[in-house]
């Protein structure tokens, strides 16, 4: 029996992102890449697209175990839990975030749970029935998955059942219109050097093989470029200068110079996850 509760979050001093969505869903437009001018020809120019939608950013706890804190995103009116994202997050002793601060996601902590607000606006965009899911994992132990390893499932489908208690609360699974039949597909994604934590997991999650279709890799680092799993595809963001394809997508600077905030000597490396999300829900083969 997983021990998971819902704690509520405050939002980033800074204004990195909204807390968690406690009472009502979060609802805002985002700058984002228009998902048709990310072709595979690198000297086409990227288009923005300011959407998006409410969303609900949420936060849990676990008892006992590591990570502790499981940040989860997905939009309002989503009628399919099936599939969920796995997003493995970057080294957070490399961003400075303390071992002593973890409990609680004190001081650069909730600069973290940015990634919930990221990904859900763009779930919100592509009116994508996706769960996200992102393990916070303490700087001491990343980037082994912990607990995860042999419990995953377990925890996964924990989540689950809070998400339905949260998007039809009207004894879920009582509509027709909605699939209540739990975990069916697993994609990993994963930004910078998280692409090694996501390494760990594919070899380590006992049985994670049986349900991985995707992964996404958003301009990763510190680890081979992943394949696709077994039977999936993988769907590649970086910033290399050359031609791309239907599943392998170059992003380099050139590419948004039309984009807003652009200038020569923006770092867009951030803007890949932050932005181009959106154009990964639409090549997915899963939530729509």
């Amino acid at each position: 029996m997983v021990a998971l509760r819902s704690i509520s979050y405050p939002p980033h001093k800074d204004g990195a992102h909204l807390g968690t969505s406690d009472n009502e869903p979060h609802s805002f437009k985002e700058h984002l890449v228009d998902p048709e001018s990310v072709t595979p020809n690198v000297s086409d120019l990227f288009v923005d697209a300011v959407v998006g939608g409410p969303f609900y950013a949420k936060l849990y706890e676990l008892d006992g175990g590591n990570p502790r804190y499981f940040g989860v995103g997905f939009r309002y009116g989503i009628s399919d839990i099936s599939t969920v994202n796995i997003f493995f997050h970057p080294s957070p002793e490399f961003a400075g975030m303390k071992h002593a601060e973890y409990v609680g996601l004190e001081g650069s902590w909730s600069n973290l749970y940015r990634y919930i607000q990221y990904f859900a606006v763009q779930l919100a965009a592509g009116s994508t029935n996706m769960v996200l899911v992102m393990p916070m994992v303490d700087s001491g132990s990343w980037p082994d998955t912990g607990v995860l390893k042999s419990s995953w499932r377990h925890i996964i489908n924990a989540i689950l059942v809070e998400v339905q208690k949260v998007a039809w609360p009207d004894s879920p699974g009582s509509a027709m219109d909605r699939n209540q039949t739990g975990l069916q597909n697993i994609i990993f994604s994963a930004f910078s050097a998280g692409r090694i934590a996501m390494g760990m997991a594919r070899g380590g999650f006992n049985g994670v093989g049986d349900v991985l279709r995707e992964v996404w890799d958003f301009d990763g680092a510190g680890a081979p470029v992943p394949g696709p799993p077994t039977g999936g595809r993988a769907l590649l963001y970086d910033q290399a200068s050359a031609q791309g394809d239907s599943t392998h997508f170059h992003v380099p600077r050139s590419r948004w110079a039309r984009f807003p905030f652009y200038t020569k000597s923006m770092d867009v490396h951030g803007d890949i996850p932050q932005r181009l999300a959106y154009h990964a829900t639409t090549r997915s083969a899963f939530g729509h």
